[in-house]
């Protein structure tokens, strides 16, 4: 688990460090971090059936807001304690879009 963390950490730190996009393999998952703001985010409808999520990671999110998604948010508020959006899913849509007030962890899965 230390070593998952010191990952996710990595993240954060290389968007300070990099000037290329650092993305996280494991197994059958991608993740990355997202921006504030609006983020766009196409997805081939052949892993429209797999999962994916929306992590808060270090501080709340306050607002966020969700397109193509089966479980959409609408300027909801995640946090470690209240609302994670995990095993979501696609609602068939090729791109869907995020919305964040804060860096929000993108996670899905891969054939």
């Amino acid at each position: 688990m230390d070593h998952i963390l010191a990952n996710l950490n990595t993240l954060y730190l290389a968007k300070d460090i990099a000037c290329l996009p650092v993305f996280l393999f494991s197994g059958d998952s991608l993740t990355w971090l997202l921006d504030e703001g609006r983020n766009s985010i196409h997805v081939p409808t052949s892993i429209h059936h797999l999962h994916c999520g929306l992590i808060p990671l270090g501080e709340p999110c306050e607002n966020v807001t969700t397109t193509g998604l089966k479980w959409n948010l609408q300027h909801q508020k995640l946090q470690f304690g209240g609302l994670l959006s995990t095993s979501n899913t696609f609602d068939g849509s090729e791109v869907i879009t995020v919305e964040t007030d804060k860096k929000l962890l993108w996670t899905m899965g891969i054939p």
